[in-house]
């Protein structure tokens, strides 16, 4: 039984993925700043603190999944907060390379995100914007390429915005577009780059087993538009109300606002010529388990 190591693997991706990867037989460890336990016999979390992991949570291991990273939208981009944003995605990638290297592991699957592209349409051979989340993505890889370049495949996932009716932003979305408010802002035409949680996982679970050392991008074939995905929430009722001004968004989300606002659509050719089946590429099945 193959064991795999996850690093920020106690979130909503993570928590999607262990199940994935028990279903597929894996044997999960897991690092965590705060003890827990688990009656599951494929399942031991290890406590971590300032990034450095026990050696025992390597034993075994045969790939690292990082999945570390502060969220992004959760509060205003002050200096303080870009910085730990920044850490928060590299410092765990510099501080786990020496002891798994020690302990003989040989493959990572590293996350980033498509805030790597300035707005336009792309593929994974377009080079990256210049704002503040494509600086933030370029570190982030280059931090995953330092395992490369000490020998180690290295598989890069670029999320598209991660859905599934579970997920963060829909559950606090949702009961809004339920109540008849339009969810779409500026432009409402803006591309936005998506993945269902589990093809998410899927990509993973096809990476295990079909490493390709390179950047991907982790979103759906089928890009869809802001005033799309309001739609989808509201469950095709109409609502009469207009979108909010793209003024009114910046007002009250700062530069946070680039992430409802700015219009990024990534393709997933290289999933795409490897045959990769996308269980939920149509927006519509959002909202499906």
């Amino acid at each position: 039984m193959k064991t795999i190591l996850i690093s920020g693997g106690t979130g909503y991706v993570g928590t999607h993925l262990i199940s994935a990867l028990i279903n597929a037989g894996y044997q999960v460890h897991i690092l965590t700043r705060k003890p827990q336990t688990s009656d599951h016999p494929q399942i031991r979390y290890f406590v971590w603190k300032d990034f450095q992991a026990p050696a025992q949570a390597f034993k075994g291991v045969t790939t690292l999944i990082n999945l570390c990273g502060t969220p992004l939208a959760e509060k205003r981009w002050t200096d303080l907060r870009k910085t730990e944003i920044l850490h928060s995605r590299i410092l765990p990638l510099k501080s786990l390379l020496t002891p798994a290297l020690a302990a003989g592991v040989r493959h990572i699957i590293s996350s980033s995100a498509v805030g790597y592209y300035p707005e336009g349409k792309h593929d994974e051979s377009s080079l990256p914007g210049q704002g503040f989340l494509s600086n933030v993505c370029v570190q982030w890889e280059n931090a995953a390429k330092e395992w490369r370049g000490k020998g180690v495949i290295t598989d890069i996932l670029r999320f598209g915005l991660v859905l599934s009716p579970d997920a963060p932003i829909i559950r606090k979305l949702l009961p809004l577009a339920r109540l008849g408010i339009n969810l779409s802002v500026g432009r409402g035409n803006q591309k936005l780059s998506w993945i269902h949680v589990q093809d998410l996982a899927s990509i993973f679970l096809f990476l295990l087993e079909n490493p390709q050392n390179k950047a991907i991008n982790a979103c759906s074939p089928q890009i869809m538009e802001m005033r799309e995905f309001a739609t989808v929430l509201q469950e095709g009722k109409y609502t009469l109300l207009p979108p909010a001004p793209s003024f009114v968004v910046k007002g009250i989300l700062g530069q946070r606002a680039t992430l409802l606002l700015d219009s990024i659509e990534a393709k997933p050719e290289i999933l795409k010529n490897l045959n990769f089946p996308f269980a939920y590429a149509d927006p519509r099945q959002i909202l499906q388990k």
